[in-house]
């Protein structure tokens, strides 16, 4: 299957930087009329203020012999480059020459006006310049005026176009690696939930099970033993069974929370249940953000911070406060503990909060309080 690099550059042989040999000195590339321009001007500036100094006598004659070949260069080269787009063509709204034969030919045809031009103002300024020289034989100026000027149009020519390919393949490859930023965040969100979810199922399915099983054969082994060794396996049982009942329920709760069903409110307020005697947590949620779409993203977030300040912040009260501003959803951490290190250190903590932010293109950052302690604040689009 051929590729479009292989379309776009498919003749030749090619070279380190994937074109062909012969495109890198013959084209095609899209004409650039306003480079050509303005270096063609340049050229009969240069070329005017030499004849000026030579064929003129005091400062306000060659004042006038130099305005007057800008002009002339103004006019001949306004020329070459209108005849240039008309024979190179135009493209799909870009001055873009079809193939390589007819950029050749546009080069060259640009080339052999404005060699006539130039030979013309020679001849007609009758300078001091003309019938010396290599202007002494016409044929001999036509054929070196041509050679330098063809010269010159396909180095324009080609280092516009190929500064402007250079700059358009860094910027596909720059889209391309963010795309796969993108792509790697999702995927670490996707893996983390899958995770959560598959723990919280075997929490749910397969330990609650084996507990199941095992209150029942220790309650039968119960109905068999003395009085005092049933007592023992029965309160064993049951706290097997509060286990059961509500320390699994409660982890799995914490590792997949339900929060379609129960809301983001209730979800956080969960979570900051699970923190109660090691941490003092505050939840503010604005009304209306209970059912948001962004809800999963945001419980991620706070239950990630909760964590760091709770490890690394040595925190003892942390506010989270849940906002809606104009059309962005923001979510503010604020903890009373060590504050944030001078170096971010690369985590699990930050980079899952760093994935659920970027998977909806969204902002986040992490600085320190004037009172101390650290300040997280992120926003996704709402």
């Amino acid at each position: 299957m051929r590729t479009a690099a292989a379309d776009r550059y498919a003749d030749g042989v090619s070279n380190d930087l994937g074109f062909s040999r012969w495109r890198l000195i013959f084209g095609p590339w899209p004409l650039a009329p306003l480079p050509i321009f303005v270096f063609g001007v340049i050229a009969f500036t240069g070329r005017g203020v030499v004849v000026a100094g030579i064929s003129s006598s005091g400062k306000m004659d060659i004042l006038r012999y130099t305005s007057l070949m800008i002009v002339e260069g103004i006019v001949i080269m306004a020329v070459v480059v209108g005849a240039m787009l008309l024979v190179g063509g135009w493209r799909r709204g870009e001055v873009s020459v079809p193939s390589r034969v007819r950029y050749i030919v546009t080069c060259f045809a640009g080339s052999a006006l404005a060699t006539a031009g130039l030979l013309s103002l020679r001849l007609i300024n009758n300078d001091a310049v003309t019938g010396k020289g290599m202007y002494a034989n016409l044929w001999i100026a036509i054929a070196l005026s041509g050679v330098t000027i063809v010269i010159l149009l396909f180095a324009i020519s080609n280092g516009v176009g190929y500064t402007r390919f250079r700059i358009r393949e860094q910027t596909q490859q720059l889209v391309e690696q963010v795309e796969q930023l993108g792509r790697q965040r999702t995927l670490i969100v996707e893996a983390d939930e899958r995770v959560r979810h598959e723990v919280a199922t075997a929490l749910h399915d397969e330990v609650q099970g084996v507990l199941l099983r095992a209150n029942l054969r220790l309650s039968a082994i119960a109905e068999n033993v003395d009085a005092a060794d049933a007592e023992g396996l029965r309160a064993v049982v049951a706290d097997l069974e509060r286990l059961r009942g509500t320390g699994i329920r409660s982890v799995g709760r914490r590792i997949a929370p339900p929060i379609e069903a129960v809301g983001l409110v209730t979800a956080l307020d969960d979570l900051a249940t699970s923190y109660a005697g090691s941490i003092d947590v505050s939840i503010q949620v604005a009304d209306g953000l209970d059912a948001a779409d962004r809800a999963p993203a945001v419980y991620r977030i706070v239950e990630q911070a909760l964590l760091n300040a709770a490890m690394h912040g040595r925190a003892t009260h942390v506010s989270v406060a849940v906002e809606r501003a104009a059309d962005r959803l923001a979510v503010t951490i604020d903890d009373d503990g060590v504050g944030p290190p001078s170096v971010r250190m690369p985590g699990t903590g930050t980079a899952i909060i760093d994935a659920w932010v970027g998977t909806f293109d969204g902002a986040w950052t992490l600085m320190p309080r004037p009172e101390g302690g650290a300040r997280l604040i992120a926003s996704v689009p709402a």
